[in-house]
């Protein structure tokens, strides 16, 4: 099984300890099954996530702390080609490069607290369910 994480999945983690989200990257962590699955693009939106001002506050911890977890994290993932897109299937262009990972890796789950996407249910052999939900199966 394979899951594709959304950003707000990795910062609910870092701004939860020891929430759902946070548990969630744990489970991943230490059992490696179910496979994280990520790709470039996904990787560059949480990188500049990491610089703005307003999440290094909330996390109280400098960009370096936060390049250095995110690496450790995706050491452990398969990167997947992100050329493939998807184009007008979801209300927000920039959630695209979420689902364009979960098909290109097959991925069982796609793992997000957005609305624009946990609206779509699925998208080919990808279920789109929220932390809570993922949690629950894991």
């Amino acid at each position: 099984m394979k899951v594709v994480l959304d950003a707000n999945v990795y910062l609910s983690a870092l701004f939860s300890p020891q929430g759902t989200c946070a548990q969630i990257l744990r489970k991943l962590a230490h059992d490696k099954r179910p496979q994280l699955v990520t790709s470039e693009a996904i990787c560059a939106e949480l990188l500049a996530c990491f610089k703005k001002p307003k999440i290094l506050k909330l996390v109280n911890q400098p960009e370096s702390s936060l390049i250095a977890w995110f690496d450790s994290i995706q050491a452990i993932a398969l990167k997947v080609n992100d050329t493939l897109h998807t184009t007008g299937v979801c209300r927000d262009p920039k959630d695209e490069i979420y689902l364009s990972a979960a098909i290109a890796s097959k991925a069982s789950y796609l793992v997000t607290g957005d609305k624009d996407l946990l609206v779509l249910e699925s998208i080919e052999q990808t279920l789109i369910v929220d932390p809570g939900q993922f949690l629950r199966k894991l």
